[in-house]
């Protein structure tokens, strides 16, 4: 990142008084109000930080830093680049708005940028809900498990209720048994579970049967892609090859063999 809009936010913010984040990032010729935000608060560039202080103190806001050149990516610079962030966004391990960060920390030329950030949004955005699917029939497959008989703490025989065990990306990573039967699902979860209220039955049927069977299907529909299929892929990016070279080989969409060579088991 040119490190001289990073100062130039800083003056902005502590010696120009600005406090909106957004017109200090238009300003500074950010492209992110969070890269903004976290240049502020400290979060990044310590060292500009260190400067930015003595700098204050003498009163002298004359310095500059060097001006990176934009790094051209490589067809397959591009498609790993690529193929790690959007490994990353299928994990739940960071935002659309993070990888937006990632590539102006990493000066990757801005049409490059421009082109990848739009396909892993439009990538993203068509799994989202899907994601979103699997999580919340996972939990309500722990919901409509069994109770069982336990014991209180006054030796009284009672009855338990299963509840899942969330990781903090909403998987199911255990259950654990409570004397009451109330849960409270995740907000974001919920909000999901009342968009699909009239259509529950159908889809949660559709999640049971997939992982009775552990197809991958896709609302219903049972997938054109078979396992060894994708397994295939998996060895071939496994020794090197990249995503585009399996679509050209196996003539199959580049989005459809990084989503199941990527994606979160």
């Amino acid at each position: 990142m040119d490190f001289n809009k990073a100062y130039k936010a800083l003056y902005l913010y502590h010696e120009e008084g600005y406090s909106n984040y957004k017109k200090i990032a238009s300003e500074a010729d950010i492209e992110s109000t969070e890269l903004v935000k976290k240049v502020i608060e400290g979060r990044l560039f310590k060292s500009i930080q260190d400067e930015f202080k003595q700098d204050t103190a003498r009163g002298d806001f004359g310095r500059t830093y060097p001006i990176p050149e934009p790094k051209n990516l490589s067809e397959t610079e591009y498609d790993e680049l690529k193929d790690r962030y959007l490994s990353r966004l299928m994990s739940s391990k960071n935002t659309i708005e993070d990888i937006r960060i990632y590539l102006i920390l990493d000066d990757v030329e801005p049409k490059q940028a421009t082109k990848m950030l739009g396909e892993l949004t439009a990538i993203y955005n068509s799994m989202y809900e899907d994601m979103l699917d699997n999580k919340l029939f996972a939990v309500l497959d722990v919901l409509n498990k069994p109770t069982k008989w336990g014991m209180d703490a006054e030796g009284i025989i009672i009855t338990v209720y299963p509840h899942p065990v969330l990781s903090n990306d909403y998987k199911v990573k255990g259950i654990e048994y409570k004397s009451y039967k109330s849960y409270e699902m995740p907000e974001l979860l919920l909000d999901r579970y009342i968009v699909l209220q009239d259509e529950i039955d159908v889809i949660e049927a559709k999640y049971q049967k997939s992982t009775s069977k552990k197809k991958e299907e896709k609302r219903g529909r049972k997938s054109k892609y078979s396992a060894e299929l994708i397994q295939q892929w998996k060895d071939l990016r496994q020794s090197g090859m990249s995503c585009r070279a399996v679509s050209e080989q196996y003539n199959v969409p580049y989005n459809i063999v990084s989503y199941h060579t990527n994606k979160a088991v």
